[in-house]
């Protein structure tokens, strides 16, 4: 008699067991590695970002503009002790620094030092501070004219303080602060500093943002062309009366 055989259920059930777990794990193994590839793409683009701003704000911080605030009272009135001051450290790069621009620059005697000053005189001028006036004199007026500064602070009555000649050389600069009162502006005056070279100055004031009544771009001063005439009327005047 031919013995039936029967498949063992017991058996097979162990095995489709066995092959759903296995199943199972490889889906929750790629479902891991997945998981990790994401997060590996992410944390690249993560750091590929952080490491693009950092290198765009070393840029913005060593290139093109630094923060500083103001540090006493030598630019008074046009600037006070707190301003908060964006300087562009940019534009000299490809252009030359004008008379009225405000510059922050290194301390000649101590680099570590940042002072905070305006353009007087050019390259190639000379200024002349007597009797409270400032006389620039260059190629264009031999005969000097009288720099008309609305924006300085000075004693009632009395103008910029001091008595000098000053020639200023190749890639120099006179600059003065805005407090001419006695003692009130370490500046071009004190032989200490002296004229600036180029290489010694950070950048031009921009703009201000502190405080917020003052905000905004830090505009250069129109000097009259009126003076020129006028030096010279005087000086012509001066001789009449003499002879």
């Amino acid at each position: 008699m031919d013995e039936e055989i029967f498949p063992d259920n017991d058996s097979q059930k162990e095995s489709d067991k066995s092959s759903d777990l296995k199943h199972e794990t490889g889906l929750i193994f790629e479902t891991l590695l997945n998981l990790i590839g994401k997060l590996g793409s992410g944390l690249f683009w993560f750091i590929k970002t952080a490491l693009l701003m950092f290198i765009f704000a070393l840029i913005i911080r060593y290139i093109l503009i630094e923060p500083f605030w103001v540090d006493g009272q030598s630019m008074e009135s046009s600037f006070h002790h707190h301003d908060y001051l964006i300087i562009d450290k940019f534009s000299y790069h490809f252009r030359a620094p004008q008379r009225g621009e405000v510059i922050v620059f290194k301390f000649p005697a101590d680099p570590r030092k940042n002072f905070i000053k305006r353009v007087i005189g050019l390259p190639y001028e000379t200024v002349e501070i007597k009797n409270g006036k400032v006389v620039i004199y260059n190629k264009n007026n031999p005969k000097g004219f009288r720099l008309e500064e609305n924006y300085i602070k000075v004693k009632p009555g009395e103008g910029t303080y001091g008595d000098l000649s000053r020639e200023i050389g190749k890639d120099e600069y006179f600059v003065l602060g805005d407090n001419r009162e006695p003692n009130m502006s370490e500046d071009s005056r004190y032989p200490e500093v002296g004229n600036i070279p180029k290489v010694n100055i950070v950048g031009r004031a921009w703009i201000r943002l502190w405080p917020r009544e003052n905000f905004g771009i830090i505009k250069k001063p129109e000097y009259s062309t009126i003076n020129f005439y006028l030096t010279a009327f005087d000086s012509i005047l001066k001789n009449s009366i003499s002879k």
